[in-house]
């Protein structure tokens, strides 16, 4: 095949007229009769489907064996035929299968075809390539959070998450230096020993860099009787990427515009994080 991903979804990437993915386009001659240029794969309802567009890549092994890359990525999220059964990986885009792709389309707000078109196979490509990143990128650096964020983002409609301050990432903001720079700065504007302060902030390194990046925070600060400072703190973010945002390095620029690109083809969905923390007995 030529053109690769870790997912193992391979030869099914639509070509536009200007695009290169590795070298010059090799073109797939319709195989049904389908309209050239639809960018889909077509179910027949009984096992076989057919190209209707033209792809970068070989001929050769993009039948099959990229069905049944589909309906394993289908089974490892979760989506079944109409009676709950599982997709057999046989590499036939049968009835079942056709209502799996239902089943994703539906649940993304896509047209509901069955069919494998341009904007359903870019979701299902681009979940499955972000869950391998979390995977394979972001836990293997302990990069824990993040990673938890970045895969709750992959569903349909995810829901809004709050963090208690027992949380991982609760005790990973209280203990951050950027956290401690806004100790020091409300203890400057302390009065009868007490401040409060609302910032936007940003997480410069590490497993809050790519778990959060930008957010709001809220703290406030009570002096106990030792001296020793008493803090109770809020973050609020949206979990979302904005493009052409300069991560102040080339390789994490280049992996939020693709997040970003992600996200505009529906893989990526955005959601509220509120995480609360404490931090006791903190001394200057």
């Amino acid at each position: 095949m030529a053109y690769s991903d870790p997912s193992g979804l391979q030869c099914l990437v639509p070509r536009a007229p200007t695009q290169k993915l590795g070298g010059p386009p090799v073109a797939m001659s319709d195989r049904g009769g389908g309209q050239t240029g639809n960018d889909y794969y077509v179910s027949d309802g009984k096992g076989s489907g057919t190209y209707t567009s033209t792809y970068y890549g070989s001929t050769e092994g993009c039948d099959k064996s990229d069905v049944k890359n589909i309906q394993s990525e289908l089974n490892a999220l979760g989506y079944t035929d109409n009676k709950n059964n599982k997709l057999a990986v046989d590499g036939a885009y049968g009835p079942c299968t056709t209502q799996a792709i239902e089943k994703f389309q539906r649940d993304y707000g896509f047209p509901v075809t069955g069919n494998l078109d341009n904007a359903t196979f870019h979701a299902l490509y681009q979940r499955s390539v972000w869950t391998w990143g979390a995977e394979n990128y972001l836990r293997p650096k302990g990069y824990n959070c993040a990673a938890d964020l970045l895969e709750h983002s992959l569903q349909a409609h995810p829901s809004d998450l709050v963090f208690s301050p027992s949380s991982l990432l609760a005790q990973e903001i209280a203990t951050s230096a950027e956290v401690d720079d806004l100790i020091h700065a409300g203890i400057c504007i302390a009065q009868d020993g007490y401040f409060s302060l609302s910032v936007d902030i940003r997480f410069a390194s590490g497993d809050l860099h790519y778990a959060l990046n930008w957010a709001t925070i809220t703290i406030t600060g009570q002096q106990m009787s030792d001296g020793s400072w008493n803090i109770i703190g809020t973050v609020t973010d949206t979990y979302d990427y904005s493009w052409a945002i300069d991560e102040g390095d080339l390789f994490a620029t280049v992996v939020n515009d693709a997040a970003a690109i992600a996200q505009g083809n529906g893989a990526i969905q955005s959601y509220h994080v509120t995480v609360y923390f404490i931090v006791v007995g903190w001394v200057p």
